[in-house]
């Protein structure tokens, strides 16, 4: 991520950027990335990636601007997160204009899938925990047809593999978190998990 960065800011010098070769392995990275500053290089080298897509130049502008305060760092007090860019940032995620993202919309929904469950497993907030929870029931709720988010199947299997992996968690607390999460997914897609819906 740095020796990106450092690509990015060496005098302004650009660099090639395949938009489909370069974007997969990045957003992975949302989900592993635990340091404050290198989750905000990381938003920022996204920002330079995206630029090469065809979606919407100010709602990409928006989403940008969303990862970048779902990982901002508090001005005031070394090595704290901002609680209020964050907490505000996932009451804004539903004002996103999906179909305007357009090829870029359901990489921008796996990368916030991956941040949701990020945030749920590291970061030790009972208000972070919280809102990122209710985030992925909204997600989950959305993969049925015809959701506001335009999910489906696929996305809701990547979801599923994550909450299997989060409810195995060594923390007790978030363990709790992951439960109510997967008892959701099997409720509304009772089909689809048959059996587990006793959960």
């Amino acid at each position: 991520i740095r020796s990106l960065g450092s690509a990015r800011q060496d005098n302004g010098r650009s660099f090639d950027i395949n938009f489909k070769a370069d974007l997969p392995p990045l957003v992975d990275l949302f989900l592993y990335t635990r340091q404050g500053d290198l989750r905000a290089e990381l938003c920022e080298i996204l920002e330079l990636i995206l630029a090469g897509s065809e979606a919407s130049a100010s709602e990409l502008s928006k989403f940008c601007g969303l990862c970048k305060d779902l990982n901002a760092v508090s001005s005031a007090k070394i090595g704290e997160i901002d609680y209020d860019r964050r907490l505000a940032a996932y009451s804004a995620i539903e004002g996103l204009a999906w179909a305007s993202l357009g090829p870029v919309a359901p990489t921008a929904q796996k990368i916030l899938l991956h941040q949701c469950v990020f945030d749920l497993t590291e970061i030790d907030d009972f208000s972070m925990q919280q809102a990122s929870s209710e985030a992925l029931k909204r997600f989950i709720t959305a993969c049925k047809a015809g959701g506001s988010f335009g999910l489906g199947c696929e996305y809701r299997e990547s979801a599923y593999s994550l909450l299997k992996v989060g409810i195995h968690s060594k923390k007790e607390g978030v363990r709790k978190e992951y439960l109510p999460l997967l008892s959701h997914l099997f409720l509304e897609f009772p089909v689809e998990y048959e059996g587990m819906s006793v959960l």
